[in-house]
């Protein structure tokens, strides 16, 4: 389909929106090198913000975005879910960096 094939306008778009929610998700899961550092505070306005993201990248696709909007809906319980589960497990691992750390001698 050319409208979604290598050279296309979408392709770039989506390629673009990739790179731009993978910079939100590093404002929230920060690598350290003792760790990984989980910015809880920031989890609203990164949703915000990428929902306006994936609106801007999107806006110039037409029937796309009517698309994905539909689906956003159809997915935001999940998106909500794994938000909750990736705090759930940032915070069992750092409870678990903390024992070991009182553990050690």
């Amino acid at each position: 389909m050319q409208q979604l094939g290598r050279d296309s306008n979408v392709r770039n778009r989506l390629t673009t929106l990739d790179s731009q929610l993978k910079q939100q998700m590093n404002r929230i899961i920060e690598y350290r090198s003792d760790g990984l550092t989980f910015h809880h505070q920031a989890v609203s306005q990164v949703e915000q913000d990428g929902r306006h993201i994936v609106e801007q990248s999107m806006g110039g696709v037409g029937g796309l975005q009517q698309a994905l909007q539909t689906e956003w809906n159809n997915q935001e319980q999940d998106f909500q879910q794994f938000g909750r589960d990736v705090c759930q497990r940032v915070t069992a691992l750092e409870q678990q960096r903390r024992d070991l750390v009182k553990a050690l001698p």
